[in-house]
């Protein structure tokens, strides 16, 4: 009620909370709705909102989307948070069938030049994040470096995605970053990643 009451075409912190909401409680009829809505108005929703349906769908198993939001990551015109939300979702979805998608797409932001490269960061590194929930363990290396980086956006979506696939493996050096990194966000996002893979009383 929400959603539809405040409306989807401005970024409006109401609506994300909802939507956040609808993907804390995980089910299949939020999944349902939020797809609906996807379908209906993704044309004309707020690049924020739709890129957060997006990854609440992928949150609440609704794999009936999938294809709907495989069309949307396709679209190189479309926005890159979108696209990389998109990516996010695909993996978490298990969509196997769209793996060389992924691959296609990883290949080729990697042939691009230094500052395109730069401007697809985020989508980068959540297709590391597919691939990885998709069984292709070799591109957890990518995301280790991506801890490595000197931009400490990069460092804190690495993490946070280490901590969604909730690898053990990488315990210590996020222990390292929650206490020694000299950044106030990338502490706290290994703060939440340790939290998402280690038990309470660690």
């Amino acid at each position: 009620r929400i959603i539809e009451s405040e409306g989807i075409k401005i970024n409006n912190n109401l609506v994300l909370t909802a939507i956040n909401s609808i993907a804390k409680l995980g089910t299949k009829e939020g999944g349902r709705f939020l797809a609906t809505l996807l379908k209906d108005k993704g044309d004309y929703m707020d690049k924020t909102i739709k890129a957060n349906i997006i990854l609440a769908i992928g949150k609440c198993n609704y794999k009936e989307a999938i294809s709907v939001i495989a069309n949307i990551f396709k679209d190189v015109n479309e926005d890159v948070y979108v696209r990389a939300y998109s990516a996010n979702a695909i993996g978490t979805l298990l969509g196997k069938e769209y793996k060389s998608l992924l691959e296609a797409e990883l290949s080729r932001i990697n042939q691009k030049g230094i500052y395109e490269r730069e401007r697809l960061k985020v989508l980068y590194f959540h297709i590391l994040y597919a691939l990885m929930k998709l069984g292709e363990q070799d591109v957890k290396k990518y995301l280790l470096k991506g801890i490595r980086s000197t931009n400490p956006k990069i460092r804190a979506l690495s993490i946070h995605l280490l901590g969604e696939l909730k690898d053990t493996s990488c315990r210590d050096i996020l222990l390292y970053r929650a206490k020694y990194d000299e950044n106030i966000n990338v502490r706290l996002a290994a703060i939440e990643s340790l939290g998402n893979i280690c038990p309470p009383n660690i």
